[in-house]
């Protein structure tokens, strides 16, 4: 290389090349580009057996979750009746107490879905829920 190019003011010839004021140093670098693995003691992985387990305790909930929209379902077939307005739109009619039924099986099936789905997730982990 000659001396103009040397003497020259800008970057270096070459992005592969080092700068020219700067020298590596060592120690640094290697405390830079160190890599440490972290894990905490409390937090275990489940195993296998252990998120069967509770998976296997889950089963009640699902088949209680099942049979109340079994009965939600069935009793929305059979209550109220069907208003025709004459439009797309279906207005069903229903009287306080069919209404009051029917918005305790809906939300009560609603409660039961999150509930397991909090339960499942806990399952996955391997963690019992009470």
């Amino acid at each position: 290389m000659n001396t103009a190019l040397q003497n020259a003011k800008g970057p270096a010839e070459a992005a592969t090349s080092p700068d020219r004021g700067s020298a590596p140093h060592p120690t640094k670098e290697k405390a830079m580009n160190k890599t440490e693995t972290i894990s905490n003691s409390s937090t275990k992985k489940a195993t296998d057996a252990a998120v069967a387990a509770a998976m296997k305790r889950l089963e009640n909930d699902i088949r209680e979750l099942m049979h109340m929209s079994d009965i939600a379902a069935e009793t929305f077939d059979e209550i109220g009746s069907v208003v025709d307005s004459g439009s797309n739109d279906v207005t069903y009619r229903f009287t306080n107490h069919e209404m009051d039924q029917m918005a305790f099986l809906v939300n009560n099936v609603a409660s039961r879905c999150t509930s397991l789905h909090r339960a499942f997730e806990a399952a996955y982990q391997g963690e019992v829920m009470s």
